[in-house]
């Protein structure tokens, strides 16, 4: 089970859908602080460059370099259609590298 998939049971299953009555005050806070735990914890993961294979006319072509591999789910994408590469689409793994990850949170820092 993916954090995702354990937000998602608490929020819309438990939370959301009226089954809290039953739960105390303390029970709500604790399950509320689980969803905030699984929410900003992120699988770490980095973007591995690979061929994109794809069907075209009926023959298998490959793109050499044309794609990028999430080394957390496995998930490959075409390297052109990816617009922003810090978090994979599929499994929400923060892929930047160490200098990135830094760089953004001086960016925040100064922000705020």
């Amino acid at each position: 089970m993916t954090n995702q998939d354990a937000i998602y049971i608490i929020k819309w299953n438990l939370l959301d859908r009226g089954g809290c009555d039953s739960f105390t005050s303390d029970e709500r806070e604790a399950l509320n602080k689980a969803i905030e735990s699984l929410e900003t914890k992120r699988k770490s993961g980095k973007w591995i460059p690979c061929d994109w294979k794809h069907l075209e006319h009926g023959f298998m072509e490959s793109d050499v370099g044309g794609g990028l591999y999430c080394s957390s789910c496995r998930t490959v994408f075409r390297k052109d259609k990816m617009t922003y590469t810090s978090y994979c689409p599929a499994c929400g793994s923060d892929n930047r590298t160490p200098t990135e990850a830094a760089l953004d949170m001086a960016d925040d820092s100064m922000m705020g």
